[in-house]
């Protein structure tokens, strides 16, 4: 008799339960998108506005200043 294993997870996000398929981050797939999004929108604002602090940048995005410091501790945007 086999048994298959359904691996399910609460998203950190949203709450919602999906399936994490080996994902490290602990996000579904529509928060993964947003959160992805969001960092695609830092970036650009950071192009576009190379002096700006993490503070600037959470006003002008509307993105969380706290987020955007947790991206730079991962190495995900530069200082």
């Amino acid at each position: 008799m086999t048994t298959n294993k359904l691996e399910v997870a609460n998203c950190a996000g949203c709450g919602k339960m999906y399936r994490p398929e080996g994902l490290a981050i602990k996000l579904c797939p529509d928060c993964l998108q947003e959160y992805e999004g969001m960092l695609r929108e830092v970036k650009e604002t950071i192009k576009a506005n190379p002096g700006m602090n993490a503070y600037e940048i959470s006003k002008r995005t509307g993105i969380s200043y706290s987020l955007i410091l947790d991206w730079i501790k991962e190495g995900r945007l530069e200082r």
